[in-house]
């Protein structure tokens, strides 16, 4: 179950607007660079470059709106 660690935060405004449910899905690639390359020059919204998530691990998110809804996460290797 996904759960905010206090309130204001991106997760609250998610479960504010939406309830419960599905927040994202993530994908391993094998190479991220690579993966955002080709689905930046395909038109895919990103939000924002790649950056290191909560784990450490290089991320890079697709828009929602691209995702029928669900936020999709990118997780490159260590």
């Amino acid at each position: 179950m996904l759960a905010p660690c206090g309130p204001g935060g991106h997760l609250q405004r998610f479960l504010d607007r939406r309830g419960p449910g599905l927040h994202h899905l993530a994908y391993q690639v094998a190479n991220l660079p690579a993966a955002v390359a080709q689905l930046t020059t395909a038109g895919v919204p990103l939000l924002g470059p790649a950056q290191p998530g909560w784990d450490g691990l290089p991320t890079a998110f697709i828009h929602p709106r691209w995702g029928g809804g669900t936020l999709l996460e990118l997780v490159g290797p260590a």
